[in-house]
């Protein structure tokens, strides 16, 4: 054999052995989001990546609402990632850098001058389905006398096919704007409700701290009311010998926990909205996840 048939043999070798090295690489999928500075929600992200048996990895990820996809190259180390969403002229438009914490990958997002913090899941690949969002529910609020219109949806969490959103609405009837909150099972593109799926017993203590810290607030905000504002409100059917009505309360989970949102502990009608405020009570996600029925949707949501 002359010396440029070895080379010649040694370059098909190495060919054929890199190319059996990245044969064998894994599929990893990931969801979760961007936060921008300074912005309460998030831009929910869904990453799909392949990773070789020498650390390289090519891949995309998408804005789940939108559904345009950005190339990913890079490497992984351990459980540190380095990726960059390629450029023209070998330059890098795009960088993601991220590695393991406790039950997340958390990082940094980089473009230009512009940073994002990243937080991402493991995500199984059945999941692909939920790409992009599509939410069809219904979150119009009509009656006979008010015609609300949504002026934009927030997104607060999107994780393990699950989504809670802000929605913002406008009164037709030039009263205050309000919001309202949602969660989605996004499978079934349908609404659900979180108290359905917690253990009553378990929820009990917890609902019971909230709900005195809901009352103390409110009571708060009628001390700081004018008798003119009460004299208003009377109109509308508030009385302080009422209970308040604590049983008017939604679930929405979030980055952060899960909160109890009162929108209305008084029973009032829609005209004296602007003179009470919604109160808002935060618990940490770490105890609300005891009170979770054992085998029920949020089991998936939360572990």
């Amino acid at each position: 054999m002359n010396i440029r048939t070895s080379i010649l043999y040694l370059c098909i070798t190495f060919s054929v052995f890199f190319t059996n090295q990245d044969a064998y690489a894994k599929k990893v999928s990931f969801e979760g989001w961007f936060v921008q500075p300074d912005i309460a929600g998030i831009l929910p992200i869904w990453v799909e990546l392949e990773v070789s048996n020498n650390g390289n990895i090519q891949g995309w990820f998408c804005y789940r609402i939108d559904g345009e996809k950005s190339l990913l190259q890079g490497t992984v180390d351990g459980d540190d990632y380095s990726l960059s969403v390629p450029g023209t002229k070998g330059k890098y438009k795009e960088v993601l850098t991220f590695s393991k914490d406790a039950d997340s990958l958390t990082g940094e997002w980089k473009k230009g001058n512009e940073y994002m913090s990243v937080t991402l899941y493991d995500a199984s690949e059945d999941q692909e389905q939920f790409i992009p969002l599509q939410i069809k529910t219904n979150f119009s609020k009509m009656t006979k006398k008010h015609t609300d219109s949504i002026v934009d949806i927030e997104y607060l969490m999107v994780k393990k096919g699950l989504a809670s959103v802000k929605v913002y609405h406008s009164k037709a009837s030039g009263t205050r704007d309000w919001a309202s909150y949602h969660t989605i099972d996004l499978q079934k593109n349908k609404e659900i409700n979180l108290l359905e799926y917690v253990d009553a017993n378990a929820f009990k203590a917890l609902k019971i701290v909230s709900d005195n810290y809901a009352e103390l607030q409110a009571r708060e905000q009628l001390e700081s009311l004018t008798t003119e504002d009460i004299m208003e409100m009377v109109q509308c059917g508030f009385s302080k010998e009422d209970d308040f009505h604590f049983d008017a309360v939604v679930l929405y989970p979030h980055k952060t926990g899960i909160t109890l949102y009162y929108q209305d502990l008084f029973g009032l009608d829609e005209a004296c909205l602007p003179y009470i405020f919604p109160i808002e009570y935060e618990i940490p996600l770490k105890d609300f996840t005891s009170c979770i029925k054992k085998g029920s949707l949020l089991t998936r949501f939360f572990h």
